[in-house]
């Protein structure tokens, strides 16, 4: 039973994606929103973490402000997990450009970070 929590099952929907290739459909860094296979996703913080900001869920986000561009590229999900670094990857499958990183940064042993960052290519 996952329990009731239902970030806890949103959660574990976006863990069962990694490997998964599908449509990336921009992110806005502002809201921690982002749209992949046809979903629109939002990045979580821990409210419980002081000064720290760690991730803490990878939910169904509320799209109706999210202004989203259709098939920026095929990509795939990669989890990562580092000494400084423990997260998730949206990467282009053709390119291998990183299109979106989410996740926790830990550069400062006492402080680490949620990151929330978009990589758009310019034309």
């Amino acid at each position: 039973m996952i329990g009731t929590n239902p970030n806890v099952a949103m959660h574990m929907h976006w863990k069962n994606l990694i490997g998964f290739v599908g449509p990336y459909g921009g992110a806005d860094e502002a809201s921690m929103l982002f749209k992949f296979d046809n979903i629109i996703w939002q990045v979580i913080v821990d409210e419980y973490d002081g000064y720290r900001s760690c991730l803490d869920y990878v939910v169904y986000g509320d799209g109706k402000n999210f202004i989203a561009c259709n098939n920026l590229a095929t990509v795939v999900v990669e989890k990562l997990d580092s000494k400084i670094f423990e997260g998730y990857v949206l990467k282009d499958i053709e390119t291998k450009h990183v299109w979106l990183k989410i996740g926790t940064e830990y550069i400062d042993e006492y402080y680490p970070c949620a990151i929330f960052k978009h990589y758009p290519i310019y034309k």
